[in-house]
């Protein structure tokens, strides 16, 4: 799937947040507060917050 220019533009405005689930199907869900799009495949997301 690649990304639209709209979905590219709101990754880099707006907070983004990721989502997992555990394989006992517990949600872990955290804000990332930097993620820019490299192209319209890639996502970088940074961990700030060692």
């Amino acid at each position: 799937m690649s990304m639209t220019s709209e979905m590219m533009d709101s990754i880099e405005k707006d907070l983004v947040f990721f989502g997992t689930t555990s394989n006992d199907r517990i949600p872990n869900v955290v804000p990332i507060g930097f993620a820019r799009p490299l192209d319209e495949e890639t996502i970088l997301i940074a961990n700030n917050y060692m």
